[in-house]
């Protein structure tokens, strides 16, 4: 049996548990990564003696871990392991790199213990994930500062990047050491981008984002130039992009002649098309009103390039049809086939991985259904 990576209920009655605990040979000395699925917590206000305590046993035992996720874990569950985590009884799990954030970005109870977790782990935790509310208390404007280790950062709430107080603390703060990023936009800050507010990037905003490798945004807003802009300006040295747009979007952006409202103009596509094969490796998967339109002005573009001797062939394309029982059937098809009216797609996925191109187009075809 291999104690490297374990996966424990914290019950007396679990065997792995068991033997980590009482076993002459320690095994817990080999354990890197602990899964603690099923959490037997004190009473709620008992004192933890540490002595008897499962949970300060096993970090007792396990002085090497360095990840840990919390599988399903409550409140209760969390204010738990931040008691014993933040005590002065042990020092074993101190050095943990990755605290997995087993919570979803709405949940209100359990994310204020789990950055007290991260703060006291900043000198390791090679990982964060930020909320809103976390740059707004006053004694967190400085939440930065000691996360020494710090290379990956997740935002949960997009009004970060979009909201100009936010901003500011962000680019005070922001460390020069992360260079793996990713955004969840919410539905309510999808449409945030607007000529007055970040459509201009200053070199101040460009530079804090300038050591990002890796970017990550979901739900990213197609609905005006803005956001193109902002992500191209901002994010010029990217070796990884992932860009996917909301599914539950209730107005889908036109490609069109002249920016505007609910508008990309098709001027900004070849700027983007620029940026997105200058990158590495590139997952994007859009929708607009008229994907067609899109896909017909990339296929311009990569011809072009093509012809310039700067792009190669793509080497793949494939129509996923949609039908209404939700199966999917899948072709191979010439880009000339965009052209016929019958085709109307709703969502495009483009995948760049150095150099080899494919595209795939997710489409509603219309026919009868008895």
């Amino acid at each position: 049996m291999s104690f490297n990576a374990i996966s424990v209920r914290l019950k007396p009655s679990d065997k792995t548990l068991h033997n980590i605990l009482y076993s002459p040979f320690e095994p817990g000395r080999w354990v890197k990564k602990a899964r603690i699925r099923v959490i037997d917590t004190p009473p709620e206000d008992s004192q933890i003696d540490p002595s008897t305590d499962l949970l300060s046993n096993l970090m007792q035992r396990c002085p090497y871990v360095n990840q840990v996720h919390l599988v399903e874990a409550n409140d209760q569950h969390w204010a738990y392991f931040r008691n014993v985590l933040l005590s002065n009884s042990h020092d074993g799990w101190d050095r943990i790199s990755y605290l997995e954030p087993s919570f979803r970005k709405d949940d209100t109870l359990i994310y204020p213990m789990y950055l007290d977790c991260a703060l006291h782990l900043k000198k390791t935790l090679v990982a964060l994930s930020l909320k809103q509310e976390a740059i707004h208390s006053s004694h967190r404007l400085q939440f930065f500062t000691g996360f020494e280790s710090l290379t990956t950062l997740t935002i949960m709430d997009g009004n970060i990047l979009t909201n100009k107080f936010d901003r500011e603390i962000m680019i005070q703060n922001f460390p020069s050491c992360i260079s793996s990023l990713t955004v969840i936009n919410t539905q309510s800050t999808a449409h945030a981008f607007d000529a007055s507010g970040t459509s201009h990037v200053s070199d101040k905003d460009a530079t804090i984002f300038s050591n990002i490798k890796e970017l990550t945004i979901i739900n990213f807003d197609t609905l005006s130039d803005d956001a193109f802009l902002q992500l191209i300006q901002e994010f010029p040295h990217l070796c990884k992009l992932t860009l996917t747009t909301d599914e539950d979007m209730n107005v889908s952006p036109v490609i069109h002649p002249f920016s505007g409202k609910d508008k990309v103009g098709v001027h900004i596509l070849n700027v983007f098309f620029d940026y997105i094969h200058a990158i590495a490796s590139v997952v994007t998967v859009l929708r607009f009103h008229n994907t067609d339109v899109f896909l017909q002005h990339y296929y311009n573009y990569h011809n072009s390039k093509i012809d310039q001797g700067k792009a190669s062939v793509i080497n793949e394309v494939s129509f996923q049809q949609t039908l209404p029982s939700d199966t999917i059937n899948s072709q191979d098809v010439s880009p000339q086939a965009f052209g016929n009216n019958d085709l109307s797609a709703h969502e495009v996925e483009i995948n760049i991985e150095y150099g080899q191109t494919k595209v795939e187009a997710y489409f509603w075809k219309e026919f009868d259904v008895w």
